[in-house]
């Protein structure tokens, strides 16, 4: 027996030998006594089985403290429910609150302000040959409030 093949069995069958294939059991054990590398890889497979197999046993208290948190995720599940409101605008509002309730969003509705209120001052050009006109007679007075 190889020691890869020796590897494999120890992954199928765990460290047991009553678990070996009979065929291929004195085989095994030949190779787990005389080769060290054999004996190292079924020491490392004894120490995971041996974690595998050690759970903590399960006290009152920790089937209280489980309850105890099933029993707070449903309460805030439940009070989140209740808070839900009927009609549309009060969802709307429901679901986009974060962005006024966020320094981002704060300055994002500043800016559509700022840049709605800086629209309201700003005359509108001439259009044409007016403001050609304009533009080699007099460039200042597209600046002005009371252009032409």
């Amino acid at each position: 027996m190889h020691i890869n093949d020796f590897a494999g069995m120890l992954d199928t069958y765990g460290t047991d030998p009553a678990r070996w294939p009979p065929a291929q059991r004195a085989a095994a054990l030949a190779l787990r006594d005389r080769d060290p590398a054999a004996r190292a890889a079924w020491v490392e497979a004894a120490r995971l089985e041996a974690l595998l197999r050690a759970r903590p046993e399960e006290t009152p208290a920790d089937r209280l403290r489980a309850a105890a948190v099933i029993a707070a995720s449903l309460a805030r599940i439940r009070a989140a429910e209740a808070r839900r409101v009927a009609g549309i605008w009060p969802r709307i509002w429901q679901e986009w609150r974060w962005l006024l309730a966020r320094p981002v969003g704060v300055g994002l509705a500043g800016m559509v302000l700022a840049g709605w209120f800086a629209g309201q001052g700003v005359p509108l050009p001439p259009s044409g040959d007016a403001l050609l006109d304009l533009l080699l007679t007099e460039p200042l007075a597209l600046f002005e409030d009371d252009a032409p």
